[in-house]
């Protein structure tokens, strides 16, 4: 697993091209602290409702129920949509500020039911928005700069994670609806900024849709497309990881190790410098070496640095292993939507989005769901912590199980890449290399 690259694939950006990835990255800013502090802070609040951790998993876990089918549906939907403002912006203007009012709801409800309606209420809206704001940049963005452009992404989605975890813990002891009005009003204005600044190169026309239903599109990007399918499977473990770790950390460190509030927004903060280190260092990697090879490595020491914490509750240990969790999880992070973009049909952006979507939700799904059972049932093997450092093997082995749908690349993938017909931004098809 050498890190050569294959072609000369790393080039100068264009005039203006920097400008358009912030753009792009913008609103992910707002959907990682909307995202962060859901997962991070509901706990918290359903901690005061509930006490079983499994029932509070099931809570976060809701976006994997509605990510199973909805972005398939509104990804398909926005290739074929037209307006003035093109085909992917309407989707986000009319899904943000109900997203935006369920988040500030939430700190106001008294009951789980209460809290479960306002939580389904933000991810409807949420997967609305996100599966047409992925195609978008799908439909911007070139092939030969797309892991440029994703790290653009993965810094702003990485600063919105730091952002929510640590400003949120420090305004929960404030007062506990503050973090959650925050997220809203950010979703607002990047949304916004976004819009304002896009919305010229948004109206161009995207390739045409095939024909066919969005249920035929879907099902013949699943039949036909194995790289896909291989790429499906990694996402679901990925988002597992993901979902997991951010559902109980505050958690684990709050009352596992009872820290204080300070004490985690301090850790955060180092898994946040770190990830912003990594994520344009991923995205040069990527364009130069491949996303898939580059992809392998960090999780190898992504998924090691999560078991470490299994075995010790020592601080220095702890802090130690932040920073490598913050450098892997930012890579990890940043480098799978590169890799859709370089295997995904060009005519079909809005449903691959979709199947991202979906691949991501059941990974949100399974994530908060299998951890907090795991910390209920594992309670004896780590009562010192009161349980929650069971969530350590279940997403250190997703991560490291995950490897296993991107190990085999075609060895013809290297010598065919140099002999591909260009698409219309004048880079080469990338070849299928998942299998």
């Amino acid at each position: 697993m050498s890190l050569r690259p294959r072609r000369p694939t790393s080039t100068k950006l264009p005039s203006g091209e920097l400008r358009k990835f912030v753009l792009i990255g913008v609103p992910a800013l707002g959907l990682s602290i909307a995202a962060t502090t859901l997962n991070a802070f509901v706990p918290v609040l359903a901690r005061e409702l509930t006490s079983s951790r499994a029932v509070i998993g099931a809570l976060v876990s809701g976006e994997g129920c509605v990510s199973l089918l909805l972005p398939i549906w509104i990804g398909a939907a926005s290739d074929r949509v037209e307006t003035r403002l093109g085909a992917r912006l309407p989707f986000m203007i009319g899904t943000a500020p109900v997203a935006a009012l369920a988040l500030a709801c939430m700190p106001f409800a008294r009951s789980i039911p209460v809290l479960a309606v306002a939580v389904g209420i933000y991810y409807l809206a949420y997967f609305t928005y996100y599966a047409p704001y992925r195609a978008l940049e799908s439909d911007l963005v070139s092939r030969q700069h797309s892991g440029r452009a994703n790290a653009v992404v993965g810094i702003f989605r990485v600063l919105g994670m730091g952002g929510g975890l640590v400003g949120g813990a420090l305004l929960l002891q404030l007062w506990k609806p503050l973090p959650f009005w925050g997220a809203a009003a950010i979703l607002i204005l990047t949304t916004a900024v976004a819009v304002v600044g896009l919305r010229r190169l948004a109206t161009r026309k995207s390739p045409d849709a095939p024909e066919g239903s969005a249920a035929t599109r879907v099902w013949s990007l699943i039949r036909d497309h194995a790289d896909i399918r291989c790429f499906m499977m990694a996402n679901v473990l990925w988002q597992l990881t993901q979902t997991g770790l951010r559902a109980f950390i505050v958690l684990y460190l709050t009352q596992g190790l009872h820290r204080s509030f300070s004490f985690a927004a301090f850790a955060m903060g180092m898994v946040g410098a770190a990830a912003i280190i990594a994520a344009p260092v991923a995205g040069k990697l990527a364009d130069r070496y491949g996303p898939f090879v580059v992809m392998r490595v960090v999780l190898v020491v992504f998924g090691i640095g999560l078991w470490i914490p299994t075995f010790t509750r020592s601080i220095v240990w702890l802090l130690a292993v932040l920073p490598i969790t913050g450098l892997g999880g930012a890579m990890a992070l940043s480098m799978p939507y590169t890799i859709l973009m370089r295997i995904m049909p060009r005519e079909s952006h809005g449903a691959s989005a979709g199947l991202f979507d979906v691949s991501s939700g059941a990974g949100s799904l399974l994530g908060p769901l299998l951890t907090g059972v795991a910390i209920d049932v594992l309670h004896p093997l780590f009562a010192s912590t009161d349980g929650y450092a069971a969530m350590w093997p279940v997403i250190g082995t997703s991560t490291l199980l995950s490897i296993a749908f991107l190990k085999n690349e075609t060895r013809g993938a290297s010598h065919r890449a140099h002999h591909l017909p260009h698409d219309p931004g004048g880079e080469p098809t990338a070849p299928s290399t998942l299998r």
